[in-house]
C-alpha cells in the first residue's frame, strides 16, 4: 500500500511530497526525496525518515490513508490489514 502526503513544508522552508509505504511484513516506511525541487535535475535522493511496525504478527499493510484536519494540518495515518 502507498499513500502520499503532498507538499509538506520542511524546516528549511522547502516543500516535499512525503511517501508512506506499507509492506507485506506490516511495516510502514515514511520517506521523501531530499532533492525535491523543480530546479534540481539530478537523480532523486530518497531518504527514509522512519520505519514502524504497524501490526503485530507481521500482517501485511493493505491500505494507507493520510488524514488531515480542516486546517490542512497532518493529523494521522490510517492503516489497515486483512485482520486489523
Amino acid at each position: 500500500a502507498i499513500a502520499v502526503d503532498p507538499q509538506v513544508r520542511t524546516l528549511d522552508n522547502r516543500t516535499v511530497d512525503v511517501l508512506f509505504v506499507g509492506t507485506d511484513q506490516g511495516i510502514i516506511l515514511k520517506a521523501f526525496n531530499a532533492r525535491a525541487s523543480s530546479f534540481d535535475t539530478r537523480e532523486p535522493l530518497p531518504v527514509v525518515v522512519s520505519e514502524q511496525q504497524a501490526f503485530p504478527n507481521f500482517h501485511a499493510v493493505r491500505a494507507l490513508r493520510v488524514v488531515r484536519d480542516e486546517f490542512g494540518r497532518w493529523e494521522r495515518m490510517l492503516a489497515s490489514s486483512d485482520s486489523e
